[in-house]
């Protein structure tokens, strides 16, 4: 449980710094979410080819507006 609240901590900390401009905080989160996020889409498209498109295309709406497109929990 310490585990998991750290690291929903730490991804609330790099969402804040993305939506404060700061860059390198994209391509951290990206590094965080990048595994649950493939296989989260691979579920549901049963497909690892499209479930790579999906990444992608969540990671370029992400980037596109990084500082809107998630709000940390309060």
């Amino acid at each position: 449980m310490l585990h998991e609240d750290n690291d929903r901590l730490e991804t609330e900390w790099l969402i804040l710094r993305c939506q404060a401009g700061d860059r390198d905080a994209f391509s951290d989160l990206i590094a965080v979410m990048e595994r649950p996020l493939f296989y989260y889409a691979n579920s549901l498209t049963g497909n690892q080819d499209v479930a790579l498109d999906v990444l992608q295309e969540v990671c370029s709406r992400c980037f596109a507006a990084s500082e809107s497109c998630m709000t940390p929990a309060r």
